[in-house]
């Protein structure tokens, strides 16, 4: 039998103790809940991230026949197969539908290859490669679209690197297109690249809005 001095502090103990195990209850049944909606979140950006891929690949390819044709149709007017340009004003004409029809292609391609390879559906080919070759291979392909800025590139001794060159070009390529769209003019346009602890780090910083890009 408990003293009677000390059964309401016991009582007092008791409450309390029932009221954090009630509250813990309340915590698990909460942090249940939480990780059930988190699970439906991440599934349905999973779902719209998979939509947003396969869209983009459809596009691409429903683009990509026309555009084709629309190349051959330019290449047989620009050769005389249906008769030869009498003007220099059609021969100019038909020197920029080849160009701009090059371009949509380049960019459809470029749309394809980049969406298949944040989605990890594009098989990387990667072996030991020379990363600031490839750089200054970069650099010098888009000395030529960079003005009125300028493209430097900053470029450490950098080990063999293991990496897929096409896939990493065709990143930069994106990249420094979008720097230099939206760079100021007479600004520049700069390349870093570093290696620490056994990885390799690219940047491209350019001093228009939005932010730097980082590989």
């Amino acid at each position: 039998t408990i003293p009677g001095r000390y059964a309401k502090e016991l009582e007092a103990v008791t409450s309390g103790f029932n009221w954090l195990a009630q509250r813990l209850e309340e915590q698990q049944r909460r942090g249940q809940e939480q990780i059930v909606e988190l699970s439906r979140i991440n599934a349905e950006l999973s779902e719209l991230a998979t939509l947003k891929e396969d869209f983009l690949t459809a596009i691409n390819h429903q683009l990509r026949a026309p555009c084709t044709a629309i190349r051959e149709c330019v290449r047989l007017i620009r050769d005389g197969a249906l008769g030869q340009a009498q003007h220099e004003e059609q021969r100019v004409l038909v020197r920029t539908l080849e160009e701009s029809v090059t371009q949509l292609g380049h960019a459809l391609e470029e749309v394809l290859d980049l969406s298949l390879l944040k989605s990890g559906r594009r098989a990387l080919q990667r072996q030991p490669g020379d990363l600031a070759a490839l750089l200054r291979q970069a650099q010098e392909n888009w000395r030529g679209s960079a003005q009125p800025c300028a493209i430097r590139l900053a470029c450490h001794d950098l080990p063999p690197v293991y990496m897929d060159a096409a896939a990493i070009q065709e990143v930069m390529d994106h990249l420094l297109h979008h720097a230099l769209q939206h760079a100021p003019q007479g600004s520049e346009v700069l390349i870093e690249a570093d290696a620490h602890n056994g990885v390799a780090e690219v940047s491209i910083r350019d001093r228009g809005p939005g932010r730097s890009h980082q590989e």
